[in-house]
């Protein structure tokens, strides 16, 4: 599946990496920023509501338990 991020979310992200020093770009960083670089970027008004993303939340759900849990995907601003 192709990954698909609002314009402003991929900027922001962005951003956020080009400020980290060498030591805090880690694995999980090139990761993230694989999957950002393979995604279709979309305008913000492209993207629809029901659509995770940056300060949203969602729905999760455990197979094995059927255990429903609701998780934030919350935009940090950087630097804390």
């Amino acid at each position: 599946m192709i990954p698909v991020i609002k314009e402003s979310d991929c900027f922001n992200i962005k951003a956020i990496v080009n400020t980290l020093s060498p030591a805090e770009k880690t694995h999980e960083v090139s990761q993230l920023m694989r999957e950002i670089n393979r995604a279709t970027i979309l305008p913000d008004e492209q993207v629809a509501d029901d659509i995770i993303q940056l300060n949203s939340t969602f729905e999760v759900k455990d197979i094995s338990s059927k255990k429903h849990s609701t998780l934030p995907l919350p935009y940090l601003r950087w630097p804390m």
